[in-house]
């Protein structure tokens, strides 16, 4: 009994010292932890003022991006224009570049990366969508060599209003020729359009059509925005377009053509017909029966008044010295273009008597 008693009394105590030390491993598990992070914040070499906990700062997005921190597609690229009126004359280079990549719609890429990497090109190219931009205060759209808060605005503002549904892409070979044209002033600097229509020279371009079914163009020579009816808010300045040939030939006009035809005065008596055709409005069947005219094609009666008849000229001279076949008479032929007898004209000689009928030759 006295040792069944004892082994109790030994498992008794065990236990306790069992209990006790998951006791004192729970408490360094929860309690030290923030005990040691507490002592390394409060007595790491600091002067009294660090062992105050101090809630970390929270920074605050500049408005604008510094050069830094501003992105790719936002670094601004000068465009050396070398005096020449051309928005971009890097365009073509541009678009070469961006099908090389292999994006896809190149068009509309091309555009909204030279948009974003210059903003004078990214106001012209967002005037030419309709979007609100003063084209003459460019200077705010740029942080030094980075696109401003409000540039990148307005840059997600031209690339929505370029993602919508019904605003299409495509490359053309050329605007109309009635279009208008746009450039920057190589004095001033400033974006507009040109004075008056007309694009001359090549002119292959992106063509871009809107949600209303309207047009316009930016052409690869030059970068340059192409309208058929400009947005009222641009200068007027000058652009790229040739200049036109010295003075081309003039084409004459259909109605001056015609009024030339109508003003020539046919020979009077002269009655054309097809070749191979002879001509019976003067000669009777009875002279075609008894071979007294031969079939040249144009014969007219002797005595006949050849010539033209003008408002400006005067009376028309017969012709002279026709002979009757008889030769009763060596003077000249009276006109008796007007007397006619059985469809043929005859020749009176003065003293009455009648020749026989005589059909002068076609005029060469």
């Amino acid at each position: 009994m006295q040792i069944t008693q004892r082994n109790k009394n030994m498992s008794t105590k065990w236990l306790v010292v069992v209990a006790a030390c998951l006791m004192v491993a729970l408490f360094v598990v929860i309690a030290v932890p923030p005990f040691v992070g507490w002592f390394i914040n409060n007595f790491n070499g600091d002067d009294a003022s660090a062992s105050i906990a101090k809630p970390a700062a929270t920074s605050t997005p500049s408005p604008t991006p510094t050069a830094d921190d501003c992105a790719p597609e936002f670094t601004q690229v000068a465009l050396d224009r070398q005096g020449s009126p051309k928005v971009n004359p890097n365009f073509q280079a541009e678009y070469d570049a961006v099908v090389a990549s292999g994006v896809a719609n190149q068009e509309r890429a091309t555009l909204l990366v030279t948009s974003g990497h210059n903003g004078q090109l990214l106001a012209a190219y967002a005037n030419q969508m309709g979007l609100p931009v003063d084209i003459s205060q460019t200077a705010q759209l740029l942080d030094g060599t980075c696109l401003s808060k409000e540039g990148q605005d307005l840059y997600n503002q031209l690339s929505g209003a370029y993602h919508l549904k019904d605003v299409t892409f495509k490359v053309v070979t050329e605007v109309p020729a009635d279009a208008i044209n746009s450039g920057v002033d190589p004095s001033t600097g400033l974006y507009g359009v040109d004075a008056s229509r007309g694009i001359r020279g090549d002119s292959k371009a992106i063509e871009i059509t809107l949600p209303d079914g309207s047009k316009t163009w930016v052409m690869f020579r030059c970068g340059n925005p192409v309208f058929m009816a400009p947005p009222s808010n641009l200068p007027k300045v000058l652009t790229d377009n040739p200049p036109p040939p010295n003075n081309p030939p003039e084409k004459p006009k259909t109605s001056d053509a015609k009024n030339r035809a109508d003003s020539v005065t046919p020979v009077q008596g002269w009655d054309p017909q097809p070749a191979g055709q002879q001509t019976t409005d003067h000669i009777s069947e009875d002279q075609h029966a008894s071979g007294e005219v031969s079939g040249n094609v144009g014969q007219v009666p002797s005595g006949t008044q050849i010539g033209t008849t003008t408002p400006d000229t005067g009376p028309v001279v017969p012709v002279q010295g026709a002979t009757p076949s008889d030769g009763s008479s060596g003077q000249p032929a009276e006109d008796t273009s007007n007397d006619v007898v059985d469809d043929t004209v005859t020749n009176q000689d003065p003293g009455g008597s009648t020749g026989d009928t005589e059909i002068a030759p076609p005029p060469d």
